[in-house]
């Protein structure tokens, strides 16, 4: 991520605005991954989760595959990973500003890019495993 690497380069502290942008951006690519899910869950498994822990449920919904119906979405390894954003995310709703630590949104904003990488390849395989299945 761009704004991470520009602090890291620059070995200075991160501003407070910094880090609530890194932060924001965080919450914002998590809440559209999940959206994604969201829809997958829908169109294919015919329900979104209702329980009380639902985002976890739906997440790790996309690390299975249901016969005859879709192909696993993520692995466990890339799950990991969205978990932790998913944590994240969920404290960044819930807490303030202050309570943000540079430490904390530094190490998810480093694994944004190999995220994004990894995340669009599955998803690629998913599409293609989808198309093949309907052939």
């Amino acid at each position: 991520m761009k704004l991470v690497r520009e602090i890291a380069k620059n070995q200075v502290a991160a501003r407070h605005s910094d880090v609530m942008a890194v932060a924001a951006y965080l919450h914002h690519f998590y809440t559209g991954v999940e959206a994604i899910f969201e829809r997958i869950s829908i169109v294919f498994d015919g329900r979104q989760p209702i329980s009380a822990n639902y985002q976890r449920e739906l997440l790790s919904s996309m690390t299975l595959e249901i016969p005859d119906v879709r192909p696993r979405i993520i692995t466990k390894d890339l799950w990991k990973v969205l978990d932790e954003l998913r944590e994240f995310r969920d404290m960044f709703r819930h807490a303030y500003g202050g309570e943000l630590s540079w430490s904390k949104v530094e190490v998810l904003a480093s694994k944004i890019d190999s995220l994004k990488s990894s995340l669009s390849y599955q998803i690629e395989n998913f599409i293609k495993s989808v198309e093949d299945m309907n052939k």
